[in-house]
């Protein structure tokens, strides 16, 4: 009787073990699936912050560059003007107020007449 208890528990011990050892390996593929869909996200999310940063410095570039040009045509139209970039640009400011006025004014003359 001892032996056949003992081959029953050697039976049970080895099927249950073999259950263990599969349900592991399962996990183990079921993680190393994990893993790799976890670094390719991670890759992606990484590739596409470094696209980010180089499509921001072309736009600082852009607007430094023209930020550059707009400075130099002032220069270029203050020399012409005989005067400063600054005192340029406030009669410039001045010149285009006054001519939204008198635009909004023969606007205003033609609907008279």
């Amino acid at each position: 009787m001892a032996s056949r208890s003992l081959g029953t528990l050697t039976l049970d011990l080895i099927a249950k073990t073999g259950g263990y050892v599969g349900g592991l390996s399962k996990a183990e593929r079921e993680s190393e699936k994990w893993r790799r869909k976890t670094q390719k996200q991670i890759k992606d999310v990484s590739r596409n912050f470094a696209l980010l940063g180089t499509a921001a410095a072309a736009g600082l570039i852009a607007v430094t560059k023209n930020t550059i040009d707009s400075a130099r045509e002032i220069q270029n139209f203050a020399r012409i003007a005989n005067t400063g970039a600054e005192e340029f640009q406030r009669i410039s400011l001045c010149l285009r107020a006054l001519w939204c006025i008198t635009r909004k004014d023969s606007r205003h003359i033609k609907r008279r007449v």
